[in-house]
């Protein structure tokens, strides 16, 4: 019963960025009940993102939507190549990288 209560809940999220334009979300593919796929976002249209403990990523949003993302679990090896490579980005395109407490925070003062 665990394992299928685990096989329902846990997926594979890829975050492929493609020529520092395009940030392509790819989930692992399961026998049945997969994840909906999640559309591609042109990075020149990203204005935050929402990152916990440097490495989570909650949420990407744009001018017109917010790809919520939720990561719970990221390969070690992978995420300070990652993290790094999305600062540079962040800082190319002017885009805020905030975590969840900011992203209260500045709720509340609306």
């Amino acid at each position: 019963m665990i394992c299928l209560m685990y096989y329902f809940s846990v997926g594979n999220l890829e975050i492929i960025i493609e020529n520092n334009e395009e940030m392509i979300f790819e989930w692992k593919n399961k026998f049945i009940f997969n994840y909906k796929q999640i559309p591609l976002v042109k990075i020149s249209d990203i204005q935050t993102i929402v990152v916990d403990h440097n490495q989570f990523i909650r949420k990407i949003k744009t001018h017109n939507r917010t790809v919520f993302i939720n990561n719970s679990k990221i390969q070690s090896k992978d995420a300070e190549k990652f993290m790094l490579r999305l600062k540079n980005i962040a800082v190319k395109y002017d885009i805020k990288i905030i975590n969840s407490w900011m992203e209260i925070a500045k709720k509340q003062n609306y």
